[in-house]
């Protein structure tokens, strides 16, 4: 524990054990609306040898359908970062600043994701969205990205997206690319294990996370052309 704000909930190691990782729950929770809240972890990650600096990525898990939405903004993917040199003291001094700014970013995070509530979305402008964010390809076949599209119009009327306050808005619009992303996306691996790591890696750092950061950014962009 640091100064009791966070828990540790559990760890791992990815890429045959060359990175570890650490997921903390902060204690505080946020509801979008009622029915709807975020829990905020931050995630610790490293190299097994102690080679590189902690980077620290914080992450809100919105609990009704377990989608992670990384909150480390486009320019800034890394994530945080406490140094690996340096005495423990440099070290416990730029974990502190890391975690003010992390809550800095829940919050601002909270007030983006209240500020979608309000804003009504439907299927035709989702379905523009979804042919931005996952374009066809010309000249080759569209069937995997033709039916990501139509998994991310499933997803928009699912139960997690028809709570009332969320039914039909630019939040719920989000939350079906994010549940999309998070639970329909194919993974590839030899085995289960494999896979789940494929999964983890790309949700939290790699493609997806990035996908997802767009996706927060394209949609936040149409609902403030809609209510300027």
């Amino acid at each position: 524990h640091m100064d009791g704000i966070v828990k540790y909930e559990s760890a791992g190691s990815l890429k045959g054990g060359k990175f570890v990782w650490m997921l903390a729950k902060m204690p505080q929770e946020f509801e979008v609306v009622a029915g709807d809240k975020l829990e905020q972890y931050i995630l610790f990650t490293t190299a097994h040898d102690g080679s590189r600096a902690v980077r620290v990525m914080p992450t809100s898990v919105r609990v009704v359908c377990w989608n992670t939405l990384s909150l480390a903004t486009a320019n800034e993917s890394k994530g945080l970062s406490i140094r690996h040199k340096g005495n423990i003291f440099d070290k416990l001094a730029d974990a502190k600043k890391c975690i003010m700014t992390a809550k800095d970013k829940f919050n601002r995070f909270h007030e983006k994701a209240q500020r979608l509530t309000e804003v009504a979305f439907d299927v035709e402008q989702l379905e523009a969205l979804t042919k931005l964010l996952i374009p066809r390809e010309k000249g080759k076949n569209d069937t995997r990205r033709a039916k990501a599209r139509a998994s991310i119009m499933a997803a928009f009327t699912d139960d997690p997206q028809n709570i009332d306050g969320v039914r039909g808005t630019a939040w719920a619009a989000f939350n079906a690319i994010t549940q999309h992303v998070d639970h329909e996306s194919g993974y590839k691996g030899k085995n289960t294990d494999a896979k789940a790591e494929a999964r983890m890696e790309s949700v939290l750092f790699g493609a997806n996370a990035r996908f997802k950061t767009n996706a927060l950014k394209a949609v936040a962009e149409v609902a403030e052309a809609m209510s300027a």
